[in-house]
Order: C-alpha cells, then structure tokens, then sequence
C-alpha cells in the first residue's frame, strides 16, 4: 500500500508540474458574456474604463495621458465594414501594393496574436487605433517570466484595469480580445536546436494559436504574429482582406506563405525615424496554412524544438532545407506561430516602394523601463554576475545610441544608420500612424523622453564609442 501511495503521489505531482508548466487563464473567457446592451451603453464603458485608467499609474506622462484619453472618441477615416461596397477605392488600394481587386464581396477575417509583458500604453493604444474595427479576435499571451526567465509580475491579471481596459472597445466594438496566462515553474527546457535562445517565447506564442483555433479561425482567415510594437498601418490591413494576393488564395503548398511588411522604424517618439534600414515585422500567413487550421493530412508534419519552436535542419528551417520530406514533395509542413514570427518563406510588401507597416521601436515610459528590457529579455546585456551593466544608454544598442542623439540634437556621426532630417515631417504624404497625427502627443513624447535621457546621462554618462558596421 505505501508503493501504491508513493507512485500515485508521484504520478500526481508529475501531472501538476505538467498543466503548471502551460496555464491559460480560464478568466479571459469571462467578457465574451458580458451584455452592455446598446452602442451608447457600449460607449459609455469605454468612457469610463478609459477615465480610470488616467488615474492609474500606467498613464503616468503627459503623452501617456494625451494618448489614452484619445482612445475614447477615436473614430479612423473610413469605418470598413465586412462588406466590400467601394470596389473603386479598393481597386485603387490593391493597385498600390501590387495586388488586383478580383471582385470579392466581403473582407476576410483577421487574427490577431502577440506575447504582451511590459510594453507601455503608448504602444497598446497606438495599436488599438490603427487597427480599430479590423480585427476579428486580439490574442494576447503575458508570461510571469521574461524571454531570458526572469521572474515578473502579471500586469494584465484577469479582469485587472489593464485587462479590463483592453476589452473595453478600444479595438473596435465587435472585436474580441484575450490575455492568457503562461506560466513557468522553472523546470528545465530542452533548447537544442534553439540558436537564438527564442523557446520561452516560442513556448508563449503557442497559446495564441491556441485561442485562435477556440475562435473558429478557418482557412479563408488571415493570421497576423507579430509584437505590440510592430503594426500594419490600417490601409495595409484593408488591402490584405481584400485583394487578390496569391499568398491568400486557397491551394497553397505552403512553401513559401508569408507576407511581410517594409516597417518604417520610430525610435522611442514620433520625431526620431530611422533613415536607410526597415523592419521586417509583423508577419501575415493565410489560415490554410497554420498548423491546426490547415490540412495536416495533405501538409507533411516538421520536427521542431519542444514541439513548438525552430524548425529542425531537413524540415524547412531554411527556404530549400527539406531533405527529410519525401523527394519531389508537393506539400509542405504547416506554419506555427515560431514559423509566422521567425521562419524564411515570404515576400515583402511596400506600398509603391515605401513603408507598408509602423515599428514603435522603446517605446517605454522611462529610460529605467528601458535598460529593464536589455537587461532581461533576449537583448539580455549584463555585467558580473547577471548584475546590471551601469554604462551609457547608447552603448547597449546602436538603436538607443540613434535616439539619444535624436533627443540631444548630436551628430550621427559613427552610426551605421542615420535619422531622417526634418522627424516626423519627413513622412508627410506617406503612411503615418494614427496616433501620432495629434501633433500635441508629439510634442509632449519628444520633451518628456528628452528629459529622461538628461538625467539618464547624468547618472551612466553619454557613449563616444564605435559600432562595426
């Protein structure tokens, strides 16, 4: 009896660390049954979530303020709706990314997914603002743990202020919007095959797949992965659920799936633009494609990291790597959510030659928030012992070095990549985020930002050092 007592004790403590090791929280459920009966009731929550949420502590700036509260009577130009009616103006759109309007009637649906930690409501709102009203569900993934598995705390607890704040109608009305939990108890992961240290992530980004399988995505939907940071500016989004892209049609062999986009990069604020290098992120992929949506009966199974991770060598992990698939195979495996954010096989896409999508690249409330991040995520930068390494701010990266110099008025000079002349006004005429057509946000972001660098350089000085180009 004592052998049974102890294997079934044992049994059932490998079965706690099993569901402890992947917690969704059950609560996010919860708003899908909330009832705030008419559009002005609708309007009125939003209201006044919003308003509690400029009380808080998360809008703690001027810019952080002047941002949320635009949140509550944002209105984008041209409120689409699931059916197609301005076939010129769509032509017209479709045309200008190289794609034709074939005639359809009703957009497709979009999928939205991203792990979510400390990223500031600069990038949420500005997010929620260009996207309002397009997408289908919101898919959102927090950790108690950074990429690099350091201990955190949740900020986005079911039904917290933030959750609650999120789920309000930021969005767009009819859009649903989740924030589950993953949860690491610290045991030990496999990460061979793994060369950029990226599993954690990986791990927290199969729940969004999760969650969007339990919304009922299909294949004539559209996957979007991607950070909070990195977003398709909102006439991309139009164009990707409505014209003809050879990408989206159904009968992909799923080679080469991907769409991506040519990311213009803002440094911490609106007037700091990087001049000479894009972004690649986020990634689009059509639902016949993504593994648990497509068909795994016609697309060959890959062997990846724990399951969910990079590809291992011989099943795509590179454009041509198939040499574990039959020869002369026709089909190839299914994407997961590592695949969309990660994986070679896609196409870039500008609208005619300039930027199609928005990188809100450090867009942190405070310099602290910042070193925070290349301290403990996958940019981990650390002196003896995993302390922090207390030098300039531009020295972690040559990216912060490009905005302290945007903030200080400096030369440029050594960096690889320079800033745009003339900030914010040097992209008038091209896309532009929403949120940053309020030219007082602008102006508060840059001076509060500038501020935060003055002291920060008081404190770890300013870098005159070089970066390999």
């Amino acid at each position: 009896k004592g052998l049974l007592l102890c294997v079934f004790i044992s049994l059932a403590f490998i079965a706690i660390q099993l569901v402890l090791t992947h917690v969704v929280s059950k609560e996010s459920d919860q708003h899908l049954d909330k009832d705030f009966g008419p559009p002005e009731t609708k309007a009125s929550y939003l209201t006044s979530t919003i308003d509690e949420l400029l009380q808080h502590s998360e809008a703690s700036s001027a810019s952080l303020r002047t941002i949320i509260n635009s949140l509550k009577n944002h209105t984008p130009p041209g409120l689409h709706g699931e059916e197609i009616t301005d076939i010129e103006g769509e032509t017209k759109r479709c045309e200008s990314y190289g794609f034709k309007y074939a005639g359809r009637r009703t957009r497709r649906r979009v999928f939205y997914g991203s792990n979510i930690a400390d990223d500031s409501w600069h990038t949420i709102a500005a997010h929620a603002m260009e996207s309002f009203g397009l997408y289908h569900t919101v898919a959102l993934v927090e950790s108690n743990v950074t990429h690099m598995r350091t201990p955190r705390n949740l900020r986005f607890k079911a039904d917290s202020l933030n959750v609650r704040a999120m789920q309000s109608g930021i969005f767009g009305p009819t859009t649903d919007v989740f924030v589950d939990q993953y949860i690491d108890t610290g045991k030990p992961i496999n990460t061979t095959g793994d060369p950029y240290g990226l599993i954690n992530e990986d791990l927290q980004r199969e729940l969004v797949l999760e969650r969007w399988i339990k919304q009922g995505m299909t294949t004539d939907d559209l996957g979007l992965i991607g950070d909070v940071d990195e977003i398709f500016s909102r006439d991309f989004l139009l164009a990707a659920m409505t014209c003809d892209v050879p990408q989206f049609r159904t009968g992909q062999d799923c080679k080469k799936p991907k769409l991506a986009p040519k990311t213009l990069i803002f440094e911490m604020a609106p007037d700091c633009i990087t001049e000479g290098r894009h972004w690649y992120h986020p990634d689009m992929i059509s639902g016949e494609c993504i593994d648990g949506v497509g068909d795994s009966n016609t697309h060959p199974q890959a062997e990846r990291v724990m399951g969910v991770g990079f590809r291992f060598k011989g099943y795509g992990r590179e454009n041509d790597d198939y040499q574990h698939l039959p020869i002369n195979s026709t089909m190839f495996p299914l994407f997961k959510p590592s695949d969309i954010r990660i994986k070679e096989g896609l196409e870039f896409i500008s609208k005619r030659g300039s930027h199609s999508a928005f990188h809100l690249h450090n867009y942190f409330r405070s310099t602290k928030d910042i070193r925070h991040k290349y301290r403990t995520y996958t940019h981990g930068y650390h002196g003896h012992h995993g302390s922090e390494k207390k030098v300039p701010l531009g020295e972690f990266h040559e990216d912060l070095d490009l905005a302290v110099r945007c903030f200080t008025n400096r030369k440029d000079g050594h960096l690889p990549y320079a800033r745009k002349k003339g900030g914010f006004d040097s992209i008038d005429g091209l896309l532009q985020p929403l949120a940053f057509q309020n030219e007082e946000y602008r102006k508060q972001r840059f001076e509060e930002m500038k501020q935060e660098i003055l002291k920060d350089e008081a404190v770890y000085s300013s870098f005159e050092g070089t970066y390999e180009q």
